[in-house]
């Protein structure tokens, strides 16, 4: 019954995080590098264990897969996603990287610093970020 009142939870929380990202239109390439860094932030939660990350990523992550489906088949996107593919993967793993250490050794700042990082797409993607997920132990 747990789980399944945590998976109503998260549906809950992705259709509210698009509702509120469809209020505005970022652009393509603000869309492709929140995509890399909301991953990247959501991958670490998962492997290291960080529940709140984990659930303050999942319906970003959400979103994300739900706009790259809706645009396969648009040009524009696609070029531009190609385009910067390379300086936004190597960003996502420097943010990897940067989570997960501040995970391991448990410094708060550096994992500030990734957050800071998904609330600047929070708000370039138009997301109201209703609270901020903190290191857990």
């Amino acid at each position: 019954m747990t789980s399944f009142l945590n998976l109503r939870w998260t549906l809950l929380l992705i259709v509210a995080a698009a509702s509120q990202a469809v209020a505005q239109s970022p652009s393509y390439e603000v869309i492709s590098r929140c995509f890399f860094i909301y991953a990247a932030a959501h991958e670490a939660a998962r492997d290291m264990v960080q529940p709140l990350l984990f659930q303050y990523t999942q319906p970003r992550v959400g979103w994300m897969a739900g706009f790259m489906t809706g645009h396969q088949s648009n040009e524009a996107f696609a070029s531009i996603f190609d385009a910067n593919i390379t300086s936004n993967k190597q960003f996502a793993m420097k943010i990897d990287r940067q989570i997960r250490a501040a995970i391991k050794t448990q410094n708060s700042a550096a994992f500030d610093a990734v957050i800071d990082e998904t609330l600047s797409c929070d708000a370039a993607l138009g997301i109201k970020a209703e609270w901020r997920p903190r290191l857990a132990p």
